[in-house]
């Protein structure tokens, strides 16, 4: 269906792994230049992408589509009292649905490896496809998506040493895989002393 306007609060968000919370964070500032975009022409020029809830999913609320695609696009529409521009896109099946949102989210800006990890774990599932396969769907190189799938498995104490998700890097992989070997207690201060 060609882009329209909807009422934002009209959407629900996705519950497939998107982008680590600190990438919703107002002071961000690949966050705060997409809210000033939108600020400054008075709406979303690039349009979210939805689907129409079936009454089944409905439910109780008031919401009548779910967002595939735009997460921040949506969050910041909301808080601005906007409406946002949205295409709405019917009869995808899981798969199809969770391939267009990572397409849009390594097209519009790079995923941070944990985000790219989880969004490609979760694909493996619902698509039923390999880590390979997605890569070259998504026109990606494969060492990265396995190092990110790597990133994205690291026990979650780990993670949490990093002030954000988002702070772990391609690069501290071969680190930190190497401490989990020597000693799982010492991840954590390795982890410290990586992100300084």
């Amino acid at each position: 269906e060609p882009a329209g306007f909807l009422d934002a609060h009209s959407v629900r968000f996705s519950r497939t792994p998107n982008r680590a919370a600190a990438a919703f964070d107002p002071l961000d500032p690949e966050y705060a230049e997409i809210e000033e975009s939108i600020r400054t022409q008075g709406g979303n020029q690039v349009p979210i992408v939805v689907r129409r809830l079936s009454a089944k999913e409905k439910g109780q609320g008031n919401h009548r589509f779910e967002l595939i695609a735009g997460d921040r696009r949506l969050r910041i529409c909301r808080t601005l009292g906007l409406r946002v521009l949205a295409t709405v896109v019917d009869n995808l099946d899981p798969a199809q649905q969770i391939l267009l949102t990572m397409t849009e989210n390594t097209g519009r800006s790079s995923l941070r490896p944990y985000e790219l990890g989880r969004q490609v774990i979760h694909a493996m599932k619902i698509a039923r496809k390999s880590q390979n396969e997605i890569a070259a769907l998504l026109g990606l190189d494969k060492g990265q998506v396995s190092k990110a799938v790597a990133i994205a498995k690291l026990p979650q104490d780990l993670v949490s040493a990093f002030s954000s998700a988002r702070d772990v890097r391609y690069s501290d992989l071969g680190k930190l895989q190497a401490a989990l070997k020597v000693a799982s207690a010492r991840v954590v201060k390795e982890a410290q002393k990586i992100k300084t």
